[in-house]
């Protein structure tokens, strides 16, 4: 990837550009960084296919040079550049090159290396849902080259500039979040109050997970005429409350219970399942037969869904067994649009400015496990009227908590805490922000939090699945985040010592 980089930069600066090996980088850093037990083949053909890019970039980048008579510089490299290469080799360089720049490293810096990884896949993540959406940022595409030229395992390197380098990364991490969200609502519409049907009907049935709504549409468009049922699972939750997914009749409705009850509420489902792209989803082998995923590489036995074309999904959803009956659940309920969510945040932060309400907090969105459940309901239960909570998850129906059943948890907080700050500093304010579910984007929110100069953050433990423990630990450790305790011990240190 970083001589990949470094020829593209050379050939950008003589006017050449290529969106092919672009798309290719992109979508390659924001699946390739996961603890997702991707099939070797998959792996070893999308690594094979940027190898290739890069070998035809340098071939290009010296063919320019040699035609204009200019002088050119290669980079070195610890890997000879046969035109065909084995899996065993690939194998072979890797460990050769970890031996070479990380066996010198300590915890530490491999866990700041990993945190590095991380940020940049989740800016990757935003990006190529951006540019499925039809919108492109080639001043963030030129950051990534850079970043992916720089020599990270070098440890004067680590030490002095990885951190700002990652600080960087983070703020347009964020802002590549807020245009995502912008965006959804200018392809599909305002975000509007919305009865979820949790029922399920007879018939065929697809079950879609993930968050790429671009992806959901393309599928619905597909199957319109088909005699298949589309549900959506997990985060995919929110399509349901804009305008543009209504008009589909056969997208009944929602199934499962949480993320975390997959491979049950999969096992459940009787029918095909399509992971958009970015799920990161371990899939048990007893139903990998009948999961479809548009990620160029996945676990084996999942089908891999090219250029849009969902026949094989249709397939195995027409034949599988469907539901047999019609069900009944009870639904569930979204009653905020979000234009009546910023004038009760305009209304508090009066409330706040006043006097009358003194502390500030965000619940995320629910990792519906029954420890955090009974956490929350009596952390609630605690807090007396000088409390106000955004909560994305849960709630005990007293005025002072705006519940909001949101998958949109990031960007509403960030517009919550832009107009809470319009006449007080972030210190003033002094918010206390409890993240309650780890995945992909978690880290790069919590440092941009954390630049925003807001200091009581706490933090869930992260899936082992998604997330390395030793990530976690470091992440907690270097940048103060804290960890739930009981309700009664965290609610008095987060009340104390008050700016």
């Amino acid at each position: 990837m970083r001589e990949l980089a470094i020829f593209i930069i050379k050939l950008k600066k003589l006017g050449i550009t290529n969106e092919k090996i672009k798309e290719g980088i992109i979508e390659t850093t924001s699946i390739g960084i996961s603890n997702v037990e991707y099939h070797e083949e998959h792996f070893f053909a999308l690594i094979t296919k940027l190898y290739t890019e890069m070998l035809n970039a340098k071939e290009l980048y010296i063919n320019v040079c040699k035609r204009n008579n200019m002088k050119f510089n290669l980079p070195k490299s610890s890997l000879k550049h046969p035109r065909k290469l084995s899996f065993s080799d690939l194998i072979k360089h890797g460990q050769k090159n970890f031996n070479l720049k990380y066996t010198k490293l300590d915890v530490d810096q491999m866990s700041l290396i990993e945190l590095f990884m991380n940020i940049i896949k989740s800016l990757c993540v935003h990006l190529v849902e951006l540019r499925m959406l039809g919108f492109d940022d080639e001043a963030v595409y030129d950051v990534l080259l850079l970043t992916f030229a720089l020599k990270t395992s070098l440890i004067p390197y680590i030490q002095k500039f990885l951190p700002k380098k990652i600080q960087e990364l983070v703020s347009i991490n964020n802002r590549l979040l807020r245009q995502l969200h912008e965006v959804k609502k200018e392809k599909y519409g305002e975000m509007e109050p919305t009865e979820i049907s949790m029922d399920t009907r007879q018939g065929k049935a697809i079950l879609v997970s993930g968050s790429n709504l671009k992806e959901l549409e393309l599928l619905l468009e597909a199957t319109k005429d088909k005699g298949v049922d589309i549900y959506t699972y997990g985060h995919m939750l929110s399509a349901h409350l804009y305008p543009k997914f209504k008009t589909y009749p056969h997208l009944v409705g929602h199934f499962g219970k949480n993320l975390s009850n997959y491979l049950m509420d999969f096992t459940e489902f009787p029918g095909a399942i399509f992971l958009t792209r970015h799920s990161f989803l371990n899939v048990e082998k007893f139903f990998q037969c009948r999961i479809y995923t548009t990620d160029p590489v996945a676990t084996k036995g999942v089908g891999i869904i090219k250029n849009n074309h969902f026949e094989p999904l249709i397939e195995a959803t027409l034949n599988s067994k469907g539901f047999k009956e019609t069900t009944r659940h009870e639904p569930i309920k979204f009653n905020l649009s979000e234009k009546f969510i910023v004038e009760k945040i305009n209304e508090a932060a009066q409330k706040i400015e006043s006097g009358k309400i003194k502390h500030f907090f965000t619940i995320g969105i629910s990792n519906h496990t029954k420890l955090q459940e009974e956490y929350f309901k009596k952390f609630l239960d605690l807090l007396d009227d000088s409390c106000f909570v955004m909560s994305f998850s849960y709630s005990n129906d007293t005025d002072n908590i705006l519940r909001i059943n949101s998958n949109y948890g990031f960007p509403l907080t960030y517009k919550a805490l832009d107009i809470l700050t319009k006449n007080m500093s972030i210190e003033q304010l002094d918010p206390i922000i409890l993240f309650t579910r780890c995945e992909t984007h978690t880290f790069s929110n919590a440092l941009y939090m954390k630049q925003l100069g807001i200091n009581k953050i706490y933090f869930t433990d992260c899936s082992p699945a998604l997330i390395n423990p030793a990530l976690t630990k470091f992440f907690r450790k270097i940048f103060d985040i804290k960890k739930y305790t009981t309700p009664e011990r965290d609610l008095k240190e987060m009340l104390s010592n008050r700016k």
